[in-house]
């Protein structure tokens, strides 16, 4: 907290203010998709997470969410100085968008790539490893 007041001192006006609104933008941004993951999962999952477990309120819940969010990103030029910010995030966002959809399309056109399905594991089967030390045997046991 003292290292951003003195940043604040330290800097002009018009670059702490542009760090700030930048950071404010990664910040709901990345709740965004957190957001959406989350309709997402609960869609995939269907009853057992739809009925008492959870966000009570879905899908209504996440959508509002998600509204919210996109109107407050949305409304981040209207504050004077956060323009800056919410520009400088959505071209990182394309940026880092176009880089991933280069990298997956140069992999899906290697010749003789194989495409592993994706990893299941059921929650039943999902094992755990615990250290001696909390399973409580002493050196030497097994």
């Amino acid at each position: 907290m003292l290292a951003g007041l003195g940043l604040g001192m330290l800097l002009p006006q018009g670059v702490y203010l542009f760090l700030v609104s930048s950071g404010g933008f990664s910040l709901l941004f990345s709740y965004l998709i957190i957001m959406a993951s989350h309709y997402r999962l609960r869609k995939r999952q269907g009853s057992s997470y739809t009925r008492r477990q959870g966000l009570r309120g879905y899908p209504y819940t996440s959508w509002i969410a998600m509204v919210s969010l996109l109107a407050i990103l949305a409304s981040m030029p209207l504050i004077p100085g956060q323009g800056g910010g919410l520009a400088a995030g959505v071209m990182f966002v394309l940026l880092f968008s176009g880089i991933y959809a280069v990298g997956s399309l140069r992999k899906a056109r290697e010749p003789g790539r194989l495409r592993k399905p994706p990893l299941r594991m059921p929650a039943r089967r999902a094992q755990m490893e615990a250290s001696e030390e909390l399973e409580g045997k002493k050196k030497g046991e097994r």
